[in-house]
């Protein structure tokens, strides 16, 4: 697919991407995430939430949940980024999540917009256990 859709999920997770204090326990909103699925128009944004106790859960993952609140798509393309632009890969618990969510394993993650590089799911997850 195009340079605008990447773009277009580029810009809908930065603009989402503000980091900020929830409490003296609470950061969330330094990451962000942007989700296309196979509905094709629908973007579900996530940020990520940080807590003194590790109880936080990233961008992905809190896109993700709001997606299965609304319909349970296919996910076929990832962008998460922090708060000044820079792109970043999905951790692992978000990559296991994708790959149980899936079924098709052929999520797109953005990896660089200039020049363009996309990773496939199954290239950050070799020899997957299941």
């Amino acid at each position: 697919m195009s340079n605008e859709i990447w773009n277009n999920l580029y810009n809908k997770a930065l603009s989402v991407c503000n980091g900020h204090d929830i409490s003296d326990s609470i950061f969330a909103g330094s990451v962000a995430s942007a989700i296309l699925t196979d509905k094709g128009t629908i973007y579900y944004l996530g940020v990520s939430v940080d807590t003194n106790c590790s109880l936080g859960f990233c961008a992905e993952r809190n896109a993700i949940g709001t997606m299965l609140t609304f319909e349970n798509p296919k996910v076929i393309k990832v962008v998460t980024v922090r708060q000044y632009g820079e792109i970043v890969m999905p951790c692992g618990a978000c990559r296991e999540l994708l790959m149980q969510l899936n079924g098709n394993h052929k999520t797109q993650i953005l990896e660089n917009r200039s020049p363009l590089r996309i990773v496939i799911l199954t290239g950050l997850m070799p020899n997957y256990w299941k």
